[in-house]
């Protein structure tokens, strides 16, 4: 099972330069695509989320990770709780649906049953 955090309202800050200046419109739209080419990782902390305090309640999948030929295509992070460190594009983890900051809440290996 991996917990996924909520998509976060991102609010949007123009960076300046050292003379307060934001710096020229073509600036400021590179600057944009490398920030939604190369989002930066976000901590998650684990929390027990609840209506009563306003905040927004994680969302639990169920997922299954089929490990192919060039294994299971994730790098993870962390001790209690693990999180997804980055999934390689194509690899078994993507095609399952992992993200890079899900957090990994239990893994379980079943094998796989001979017909006989």
């Amino acid at each position: 099972m991996i917990e996924r955090s909520p998509v976060h309202n991102q609010t949007s800050r123009i960076p300046t330069n050292q003379n307060g200046s934001a710096g020229s419109p073509r600036q400021q739209q590179q600057q944009q695509q490398q920030q939604t080419q190369q989002p930066r990782p976000q901590t998650l902390t684990p929390t027990r989320e609840s209506p009563a305090n306003g905040s927004m309640a994680m969302q639990t999948l169920v997922v299954t990770v089929n490990k192919d030929a060039t294994g299971y295509g994730m790098k993870v992070s962390g001790d209690k709780p693990v999180f997804v460190e980055s999934v390689k594009p194509g690899g078994a983890a993507r095609r399952a649906g992992l993200m890079p900051d899900d957090m990994i809440l239990k893994v379980t290996k079943r094998g796989k049953s001979s017909g006989r």
